[in-house]
């Protein structure tokens, strides 16, 4: 829209520029005409009038013509001032654009760093965990030999009991035959319940003593038998979701 006013003013510039022209080529004209000789007085005295009225015209449209130039000069340099504004404004908004690109750039590089040191993360968790584990294992491991050390003395302990239970039995059914006592228990824990002769019921006290023991330590191991059994299961679990990470 101001270019367009600026090439009406201009085309009102070159309007005004031309007719200045041409009154100044009609004035010179006007002035030649004044020194023929051939003019009457009275002649000369209308053409002088008109010369004179002609030079007036003439001073106003100079002036009109200066200012009509001011006034394209002050538009063509606003017009210019305000592209000026415009090209810096541009400048400005292509600055933060490209601020905002380089800052989304970074923004992109951060989340890959993240993204990696999340994944180095993870590799290394999987490796303490592999680790943990075989720690672990090991000391499962370790507890399985160490149940079956006990089971072994366990068993041996309760075949050494059994063996003095026989015994115990063989000389109880001694003294039943020759003291007419009931015949003797099938079970053996009834059977060192008896109330027997002073020397077989101290033996018979150490027995149930030993057989107790024996009882307490098959328990003992069934429920660490029992633990490790779970223990194995868990680690089993854990071997299994790490593989399949």
């Amino acid at each position: 829209r101001r270019v367009h006013g600026i090439d009406t003013r201009r085309a009102a510039l070159t309007a005004l520029e031309e007719r200045h022209a041409s009154k100044l080529a009609l004035l010179a004209r006007m002035r030649g005409n004044l020194e023929l000789a051939t003019l009457s007085a009275a002649e000369k005295a209308k053409l002088r009038s008109d010369y004179t009225a002609l030079r007036t015209e003439l001073t106003s449209l100079e002036a009109e013509v200066a200012a009509a130039k001011n006034a394209q000069f002050d538009a063509e340099l606003d017009i210019k001032l305000r592209k000026r504004k415009c090209a810096d404004r541009r400048d400005a908004l292509e600055g933060r654009e490209l601020a905002s690109q380089h800052s989304l750039v970074q923004l992109e590089l951060r989340q890959h760093e993240l993204a990696r040191a999340r994944h180095e993360l993870r590799l290394r968790a999987a490796v303490l965990e592999a680790e943990k584990l075989g720690i672990e294992r090991r000391h499962h491991e370790d507890g399985l030999r160490d149940l079956e050390a006990h089971v072994e003395d366990q068993q041996r302990r309760t075949l050494l009991v059994r063996k003095a239970i026989a015994d115990f039995r063989t000389r109880a059914q001694a003294e039943v035959r020759t003291s007419g006592l009931p015949p003797l228990p099938e079970s053996d824990d009834a059977l060192l319940e008896l109330s027997l002769s002073p020397q077989l019921d101290s033996i018979a006290r150490t027995l149930r003593l030993q057989l107790h023991l024996t009882k307490e330590q098959a328990k003992g191991n069934d429920k660490r038998r029992r633990q490790l059994a779970d223990i194995e299961q868990h680690l089993s679990e854990r071997n299994r979701a790490a593989a399949a990470q």
